[in-house]
């Protein structure tokens, strides 16, 4: 029997489409699946986008544009724009992915919301029972913040500032060099901007594994869907 059609909404906290995730995602998906997107900063202009990053308030959060550019904005200005992506979908769509590992607030809504930041502890805490927890952040300047953030969860945790949305993927390949020094048992790649193919280099390098958020998200849609 043919699988029926599915249709699913994501919510980027940067412009849609996230054409660099998506696709990534989608291969942990069976059957015909739909995807209606919407992102946060779909409607500002550069401008507007580039007063946002001089004035960040709250949490440092890194994106990027539709043209591949990477942004940061504050989740206080972003958060109240994620909610209104979430009002155009929520009508259209029985589950909305969030494509964002940062901390957010609890959203009333008609769909399903998946909300990477708490899948993730979930599944590092089932996997790293002892041991030393690497993590990878997009940006040094989140480094103190995501060193708060997993030390709650992990005892011992390291971190390490390596931006996705740089071509040559050397900050990546670096940090990973580093947690390797640092003696780290498990790697969570904490932004939905590293790919694949950065996961991949991350496990060669250190010789351990790594939870990729963009892929441990779609495993987990996919059961929904």
């Amino acid at each position: 029997m043919k699988p029926l059609k599915q249709v699913v909404g994501v919510v980027t906290i940067g412009q849609s489409p996230r054409t660099d995730v998506l696709p990534e995602m989608k291969l942990f998906w069976r059957g015909e699946i739909e995807v209606r997107e919407c992102g946060a900063l779909d409607d500002l202009s550069r401008i507007e986008i580039r007063n946002l990053g001089a004035n960040i308030k709250g949490d440092l959060l890194v994106t990027r544009l539709r043209d591949g550019t990477e942004v940061k904005v504050g989740d206080h200005d972003i958060i109240p724009r994620v909610e209104a992506c979430i009002r155009k979908l929520e009508n259209e769509v029985p589950v909305i992915i969030l494509i964002c590992t940062g901390t957010f607030p609890k959203f009333q809504s008609k769909s399903f919301i998946l909300y990477p930041e708490p899948i993730l502890y979930h599944v590092a805490q089932s996997v790293l029972r002892e041991g030393k927890l690497g993590v990878l952040t997009p940006g040094v300047e989140q480094i103190p913040h995501q060193q708060d953030r997993w030390g709650k969860i992990f005892p011992e945790v390291s971190v390490m500032g390596a931006s996705p949305y740089v071509q040559d993927g050397e900050e990546v390949k670096e940090a990973a060099r580093k947690l390797k020094e640092e003696g780290a048992d498990l790697i969570v790649m904490d932004c939905m901007g590293y790919t694949l193919e950065m996961k991949e280099w991350v496990k060669e390098i250190t010789g351990k594994p790594a939870l990729l958020a963009r892929s441990t998200l779609a495993r987990v849609a996919e059961e929904l869907l």
